[in-house]
C-alpha cells in the first residue's frame, strides 16, 4: 500500500492537480512535475518523505480552468500525509499508513 500511495502520479491526484489517477498519468506525460525543483515525468517514480511536488505548466493551465478538489474535501482528502503549501505545490510530510 505505501508503495502504490508514495507513486508521483498518486500524490499529482491527492494534490488535487488531476481529477483522477489516470489523468494525473497523462498530464505526467504532457508537463513534467517539478519534484524538488527537478523535472520528473516518470508517474512510477516513488516520492520520499519531505519531497515537495510543483504543479508543472499544462496542469497550472488545467487547474486555472476548474476548481481544484482540496477545498471540496478538505485536508481529510490528502490523507493527512501531505500538506498543501498554495493551490501549485505540496509537500510530503510522512508516509502514508492505513487507517485501523
Amino acid at each position: 500500500m505505501v508503495a502504490l500511495e508514495s507513486r508521483l502520479d498518486n500524490v499529482v491526484y491527492r494534490l488535487g492537480f488531476a481529477n483522477s489517477r489516470t489523468q494525473a498519468r497523462q498530464l505526467m506525460f504532457s508537463t513534467p512535475f517539478p519534484r524538488n525543483g527537478r523535472k520528473v515525468n516518470i508517474p512510477s517514480f516513488l516520492v520520499k518523505i519531505g519531497d515537495a511536488v510543483e504543479c508543472g505548466n499544462a496542469a497550472a493551465k488545467f487547474n486555472s480552468s476548474r476548481t481544484l478538489w482540496t477545498p471540496l474535501f478538505g485536508e481529510g482528502f490528502l490523507s493527512g500525509w501531505i500538506l498543501k503549501k498554495d493551490n501549485l505545490k505540496g509537500v510530503v510530510k510522512s508516509l502514508p499508513m492505513r487507517k485501523t
